[in-house]
């Protein structure tokens, strides 16, 4: 799986949320945020708790060295909701990512579990599913998503990634 900036992005959108909860549960109190967990994908929650804490460690585990990206989850901690916090801190981490091999297997191991998440809550998918780098969904599944994927409606089945020119299909 090849790491983009917006497999980097889509963990820190995890981690948006993680931190908009748990920011939430100070503000509104404990009974408020069940409600919010389940309005949200209590899942996607705790998969944003857990990248969380694996970048939080990384970065303290680099020092010095990571102090641009340390310093853009900061800003992400203090305000989650802001954007230009957000891509800060997915470039930053791209940035020491690639020439990081640990740094780049911990993101390239979250991407993988934030896609399966976002996966499993959009919709009643079934089975343990493999989204690749190019948006394609792999592995044995049952059911149909209802909700929206990737800013569009898809009907997923087998004939889906045939190639129908006759050419060989190239994946």
């Amino acid at each position: 799986m090849s790491l983009t900036l917006a497999a980097i992005a889509g963990i820190v959108a995890a981690v948006v949320k993680y931190l908009t909860a748990s920011k939430g549960a100070e503000i509104v109190g404990e009974k408020a945020m069940e409600k919010v967990g389940e309005a949200s994908g209590e899942g996607l929650v705790n998969i944003g708790k857990h990248a969380y804490d694996g970048i939080k460690h990384a970065l303290i585990k680099r020092g010095e060295h990571a102090k641009k990206a340390d310093n853009a989850l900061e800003d992400v901690e203090e305000d989650p909701t802001d954007e230009d916090y957000q891509r800060k801190l997915a470039t930053e981490l791209e940035k020491l990512a690639a020439h990081d091999a640990d740094l780049h297997n911990l993101l390239e191991h979250l991407s993988t579990i934030v896609q399966q998440a976002q996966t499993q809550i959009s919709g009643s998918v079934q089975g343990l599913v493999n989204v690749s780098g190019q948006g394609k969904i792999y592995g044995p599944t049952s059911g149909v998503n209802t909700g929206t994927m990737m800013g569009g409606t898809y009907n997923i089945n087998y004939e889906d990634d045939k190639d129908t020119t006759g050419n060989a299909s190239s994946t």
